[in-house]
This record gives structure tokens, C-alpha cells and sequence, in this order.
């Protein structure tokens, strides 16, 4: 499951991108070209852990394409589809190429190239809260990950709770699962 957080003023040029997209698409039928128009593939996936001291941690595994921007999106409680909003964004520069496990705490710290877009703000307690990464053409690089501070408390730091369900995977396994899931 994908989820779209909003961000202030950029619904216009979605739209007219939209707009664009389906105009083309309409032109090359009749013209008898066509725009081969697919979901983009997910490559891979964000999970959540925590370190020794219990501080959230990001954890994607990486398995082929590339990942350029990682938000972080919240969500109030008893809030629908549209009360999402952006909570950290971090842009990679160098963007995330190699098949891998990456780990980065979720703060506002430099951290080998992640470069921080949007300052963080602090996790609410009965927010709901996920994290979503992207390729550089704006298409979804990996599955998302939900959870609230509460599972935060109850992981430990050789674990990983990911999509669907919240469920909890060995760290040392992460990579090879959502790898061989994705392939």
C-alpha cells in the first residue's frame, strides 16, 4: 500500500501534469503512437527499528534502481488519507545505488550525504506516522513502512518492522527477503 502526502501549493502542477500525461496519451492513440504507461516497480523497501537507545531508525533495503528522496509523513490521529502531511524530507546526494541495506537515524543530524530538505519535527504520541522513499523521476523506489511512537517502544534494535501489517523481521534478514519478494 502507497500512500500520497500532500505538500502545500504543488496540487496545481500535479494536476496540470496529469493533465498532460492523459492529453498525450490520447494524442498517440489517434496518432497510432503509444506511450508505454505502466505503474512504476518497486525495488525494494523501508522499514523502522531503533538503536541501543531507542531512537527511531530508517532502514531501507536496497535492491536495484536507485533512491534519491526519503520522507517522512504524519498523520493525526483519527485523521483520513488527506490529513497526511510531511513531517522530515532528506534528499541523498549521493542518491542510493548499490544493492544494500542502508540505516540512518530519523533526526536532523548531517549524515553521509542525506541532506535535509525539510527540518524534523518531533514524533507526536497518538500520531500515525510512515516513511516513503523515491526514485529521482518521482515514482515510489520501495514499499513504505507505518508505525506509531508506541511500536517504536516495544522493537528491539535487531529488528525491523515493515509493511504490510507492521510486521517485524530479524534485521539480518530484511535485505534478503524484501530482495528475493521484489525480484
Amino acid at each position: 500500500m502507497s500512500m500520497t502526502l500532500r505538500v502545500r501549493g504543488k496540487h496545481r502542477a500535479v494536476r496540470v501534469l496529469g493533465l498532460f500525461v492523459s492529453v498525450s496519451a490520447v494524442l498517440g492513440w489517434f496518432s497510432g503512437c503509444s506511450y508505454p504507461l505502466q505503474a512504476p516497480t518497486i525495488s525494494g523497501a523501508v522499514g523502522v527499528t531503533v538503536d541501543e537507545a531507542g531512537n527511531p531508525v530508517v532502514v531501507i533495503a536496497h535492491c536495484q534502481k536507485h533512491v534519491e528522496r526519503v520522507f517522512l509523513g504524519g498523520q493525526p490521529p483519527g485523521g483520513g488519507s488527506r490529513d497526511w502531511f510531511i513531517v522530515a524530507e532528506w534528499r541523498l546526494d549521493p542518491p542510493i545505488t548499490d544493492y544494500g541495506l542502508v540505516m540512518r537515524p530519523l533526526n536532523d543530524q548531517p549524515y553521509q550525504g542525506w541532506i535535509v530538505v525539510q527540518p524534523m519535527q518531533p514524533l507526536l504520541r497518538d500520531f500515525n506516522y510512515a516513511i516513503d522513499v523515491q526514485a529521482t523521476n518521482g515514482h515510489i523506489a520501495a514499499s513504505d513502512v507505518h508505525f506509531t511512537p508506541g511500536d517504536l517502544e516495544t522493537l528491539r534494535p535487531d529488528e525491523v518492522q515493515r509493511d504490510p501489517g507492521k510486521k517485524r523481521v530479524p534485521l539480518s534478514s530484511f535485505l534478503g527477503e524484501t530482495c528475493r519478494t521484489n525480484a
